[in-house]
């Protein structure tokens, strides 16, 4: 049995927080957005920075899945050794 270097499981971590924090972001911007037309520059301005800091924790999350996947994506192409295919007919 072949392991990957990245679970699965890692991966599927990775994907579904990523989708959390995609939803969560969407969500407290356009709360902060409605906030600050009703009058409430401070609220807005908290959720703007809560959605900011959000937004940079989805962008590392991101950057972690695509090296995750792109690290069990070498090993795949590695591990696959079998004779040369003959393209010549």
């Amino acid at each position: 049995m072949i392991r990957k270097p990245v679970s699965s499981r890692a991966v599927a971590i990775l994907l579904a927080i990523a989708l959390v924090f995609t939803i969560s972001l969407v969500v407290i911007m356009a709360v902060a957005c409605i906030i600050g037309k009703m009058g409430d520059i401070q609220g807005q301005t908290v959720l703007q920075a809560v959605g900011l800091a959000v937004g940079l924790a989805w962008v590392i999350d991101l950057i972690c899945l695509v090296l995750a996947l792109g690290v069990n994506s070498l090993y795949d192409s590695d591990s696959k050794s079998g004779p040369p295919l003959d393209d010549s007919k």
